[in-house]
């Protein structure tokens, strides 16, 4: 039904130049929702009608729509936008144009309207009385702010304009706690956005450091925060100009510095000289971070007087010579130290291969990693954790523990020639939980806080052994210390990202990723790292986890009992995850279940036939 103002007009068969729509007539048919009574006025309104203010802040029609854009429906948008007067640069008294309004207002995921206006000569730089560009506006869009943001800057939108009140993009983007958009931001971005301070005389980070008692903030904090420590390395190094290129790359300086020398030489995007400077940039900065650690085990880490008294402090510690261990075949390295695959040839004794541990007992944090690691290893003798045989103090400080054939749990689950079956599930998941349960039945309970696959080791008969003890804590240590960040990110509980204290159950949750790594194994036959199916930036993920409860995906035809013991592990709150006696209990049950009836377990695997031999 035709709004009765506009009635009269539009029965006119055939308006001319002196007809015009006067700002009630409009602003009835925006109020009235008349959406036919407007399409009606769109065939017959003249040009300065159609782009003149309709209220007292001499909005347009097109801004006025822009504005509330989610009620009108999308055939009506399309034909004002597309109308051929429509003027898509016109500016409100704010300086506002319709597309500041859509960048703010559009809820739809498809970039049609967006698209029109841009045809129509939409400038995607103009900045309003405020100085903001319809780029600091699609910050604020908590729908689709992250499609609106990748379009206009892909449009030739500026993000390193400022407001007049000295702002950048990022303190938008920190101050709305807008995650989504943050990480693409900071590759785009010049260094000196994230330098800037604003009204306030703060960076983008240090806003967010301000509010990181919120997860969100402190993601934010972190995210920013690693791509400056990026920005002052490379300034140092003369390579700011390939900054976008590394951050894209997801190439922060934790990254970096474990890189070696030949995976330097493969970065595509940086030519020979460039590639020079970094691994000479980095041999230096390994260099200061780890002066005392060397290669060599023989040179490697000297006698550092106060750990020795410690060590010697602890009763039943073996002290073994350094003369009787041969070095064979380094296993691996990092911030740490060295891990030496060797062999103990004690005299009157059977050689015997062990594997050799080296700290730098001249980093404080190192030393105390030590001396947990020892203290672990004389607290726990149980058949899943594994063994110490002793240590060394000249010339270097060594651990010398049990070795284990088949390595982590980790590379045997990447390894394609390695059949896993149901067998192998239970044998492997039974014996961590008796490993986890013998650290938290230790008076005090020992909490062993980076339970991953990595730091899981199976011998040459598959006997599981619990490992690295380097950041285990007693339940009963002061809070501050439990409430520390430590482990490994995709593999940490999520209330260690809001800072809360760590747990028995924090190792629980661990232990629900860990055991879904080996389900997806032996179901689909091929390894998958955790959350690996998500199509999310790595900090994003982590986020997710903490915030929005994303954990990974089980596969469909999971047994109902193995699945239910997943999800208690992971749960949300961690007071309701059960404990190791529980989980072992459950296991051994569902392993019962599973024998008497292998046929329906097996059809759970992809391509049974493969593993028919084993499983009989």
């Amino acid at each position: 039904m035709l709004s009765p103002r506009l009635t009269p007009f539009l029965r006119k068969p055939t308006p001319n130049k002196k007809d015009h729509l006067s700002t009630d007539q409009l602003l009835d048919i925006l109020e009235s929702e008349d959406y036919e009574s407007l399409r009606g006025v769109l065939g017959v309104i003249q040009k300065e009608d159609l782009n003149k203010g309709l209220d007292n802040q001499d909005n347009t029609l097109l801004h006025l729509v822009a504005m509330d854009c989610a009620k009108f429906p999308t055939a009506v948008l399309n034909e004002i936008v597309n109308h051929r007067f429509i003027d898509a640069n016109v500016c409100n008294k704010s300086g506002t144009t319709p597309l500041h309004y859509l960048c703010q207002k559009w809820v739809f995921p498809d970039m049609n309207l967006p698209t029109t206006l841009i045809q129509k000569n939409a400038n995607v730089n103009t900045p309003n009385s405020l100085g903001e560009t319809p780029l600091f506006k699609a910050i604020l869009n908590r729908k689709v702010g992250n499609l609106i943001v990748n379009f206009l800057l892909k449009n030739n939108a500026n993000p390193n304009l400022m407001t007049n009140n000295g702002e950048g993009i990022l303190h938008y983007v920190v101050r709305e706690r807008n995650v989504d958009t943050v990480e693409f931001l900071l590759g785009v971005c010049d260094a000196r956005v994230l330098k800037t301070k604003g009204t306030k005389g703060k960076t983008p980070s240090e806003i967010a450091k301000e509010d990181s008692e919120n997860a969100t903030s402190k993601f934010l904090y972190e995210t920013i925060s690693k791509v400056e420590e990026l920005d002052d390395f490379l300034a140092n190094c003369g390579l700011s100009s390939y900054r976008t290129l590394f951050i894209t790359e997801k190439f922060d300086l934790d990254v970096l510095v474990e890189m070696t020398e030949e995976q330097i030489q493969a970065m595509p995007f940086l030519k020979m000289g460039p590639k020079t400077r970094l691994i000479s940039a980095l041999t230096a900065l390994k260099k200061k971070k780890n002066k005392n650690v060397l290669d060599s085990p023989i040179k490697g880490l000297r006698q550092h007087d106060s750990l020795l008294i410690s060590l010697k402090k602890l009763s039943h510690l073996e002290f073994l010579n350094y003369e009787h261990l041969e070095f064979i075949e380094k296993l691996g390295e990092g911030a740490s130290g060295v891990v030496w695959k060797g062999r103990l040839n004690q005299p009157g004794e059977p050689p015997i291969d062990v594997a050799i541990k080296a700290f730098n007992p001249g980093n404080e944090d190192l030393k105390g990693e030590f001396m947990k690691e020892i203290k672990v290893f004389k607290s726990i003798i149980h058949p899943n954790v594994l063994s110490l045989f002793g240590i060394c103090s000249k010339p270097s400080f060594l651990l010398i523990t049990e070795y284990c054939t088949l390595g982590s749990l980790y590379h045997v689950m990447n390894d394609p020639d390695i059949e896993l079956g149901w067998e192998h599930f239970f044998k492997i998941a039974i014996q961590i939980t008796e490993g986890l349960h013998a650290l938290h039945s230790f008076q005090p309970s020992i909490l062993h806080r980076d339970l991953k696959s990595l730091n899981l080791l199976l011998t040459g008969n598959w006997t599981l052994k619990v490992a690295d003890f380097g950041l285990s804590l007693a339940a009963n240590s002061n809070t501050e210390v439990l409430s520390e960040q430590r482990g490994t990110p995709l593999y940490m509980a999520p209330e260690l990202f809001q800072r809360k204290k760590y747990s028995r159950k924090s190792d629980i949750y661990s232990f629900g990723i860990v055991l879904w790594e080996l389900l997806y194994r032996v179901i689909n036959q091929k390894y998958l790292r955790p959350l690996g199916e998500y199509q999310l930036e790595k900090m994003l993920i982590l986020f997710h986890v903490s915030v929005q409860s994303l954990r990974p995906t089980i596969p469909p035809s999971t047994p109902p009992e193995i699945r239910k013991i997943i999800n208690d592990c992971w749960k949300t709150v961690d007071t309701e995850r059960p404990e190791c006696a529980q989980l072992v209990y459950l296991l051994h049950l569902s392993q019962t279940i599973w024998s008497s009836n292998k046929a329906r377990w097996q059809n759970c695997i992809v391509n049974t036939n493969q593993y028919s031999n084993s499983q009989t």
